[in-house]
């Protein structure tokens, strides 16, 4: 969340905030994204923010990458977790991205086969997986499919997000029924 803030936070500020949160028992921790600073100046400090990291047993600390360029620094940072996604949108997928479903689908598949090739967990993502903002409702064929290459590729966690908050209990339910079954048949 830092990123919507208006000035940038330290690293010893960052710190603190994730002391705070292994004090509260918090397991997972979005440390940073490896983004351009000149577009999110509030991540400039990942990479310096993950070397002086110290883990506190049983949490997981990740961080999200959008590119190549990111997963590399992510890489070198030493970083044991990444968040990337995709959007199941097509126009949503444009303008987050200025990248098509296909493209975008695309690029992906490299960045999480060389991360798991690091020995990288991932936790691939599927944003507008229940409904897109411009285009309506979201095909949960789409979304399986997403699914399902993730699967191929090793991914052992998928995240389903509703992005734009359009989501009810019956679309999520059906979503994750549909995804359940898919995910307990062999390909």
């Amino acid at each position: 969340g830092l990123q919507g803030e208006k000035r940038s936070f330290s690293v010893e500020e960052k710190q603190h905030f994730i002391r705070g949160m292994e004090a509260c028992g918090v397991r997972r921790i979005q440390v940073g994204s490896f983004v351009h600073p000149q577009w999110v100046p509030q991540m400039a400090n990942t990479d310096e923010l993950f070397s002086l990291l110290e883990p506190a047993p049983g949490v997981t600390y990740t961080a999200l990458v959008l590119n190549d360029h990111g997963l590399d620094r992510a890489i070198a940072a030493g970083v044991k977790h990444l968040s990337m996604s995709v959007s199941a949108g097509e126009t949503h997928s444009m303008k987050n991205t200025n990248r098509s479903l296909a493209v975008a689908r695309a690029l992906i598949k490299p960045m999480i086969e060389k991360a798991l090739s690091h020995g990288i967990s991932v936790r691939a993502g599927i944003q507008s997986a229940f409904a897109c903002s411009y285009d309506g409702a979201t095909p949960p064929e789409r979304v399986c499919e997403i699914a399902a290459s993730y699967s191929e590729l090793g991914v052992q966690e998928i995240n389903i997000a509703d992005s734009p908050g359009l989501a009810n209990p019956r679309s999520v339910y059906d979503l994750a029924t549909g995804l359940s079954r898919l995910m307990a048949s062999p390909p």
